[in-house]
């Protein structure tokens, strides 16, 4: 499972790619991110360049298994999305 999905505490810096990231406030969801259902948007700056890195937090299962990282909600949408594909049933 952790091949497949990779857990986020933070996000890493989208310009020099460090994980010393720091969380400030949130930013609003960007088009793209709401269409996938991204509500919430973590924001982290670098403290090693004058980066930041985004968090969307999607809730759209294809999106949840396109971008395979997240933490608790976003596992759970995505692994109930992939035993609905194989019969299962789960709650929605």
């Amino acid at each position: 499972k952790k091949d497949f999905f990779k857990w986020v505490n933070k996000a890493k810096c989208s310009q020099c790619g460090s994980a010393n990231t720091q969380a400030v406030p949130g930013a609003p969801p960007t088009q793209e991110e709401l269409q996938y259902g991204a509500r919430n948007v973590e924001v982290y700056k670098c403290q090693d360049c004058p980066g930041s890195g985004r968090f969307p937090r999607y809730n759209a299962p294809l999106k949840l298994l396109e971008t395979r990282e997240g933490r608790c909600g976003e596992w759970a949408n995505a692994y109930a999305c992939l035993c609905r594909a194989v019969g299962f049933e789960t709650r929605k």
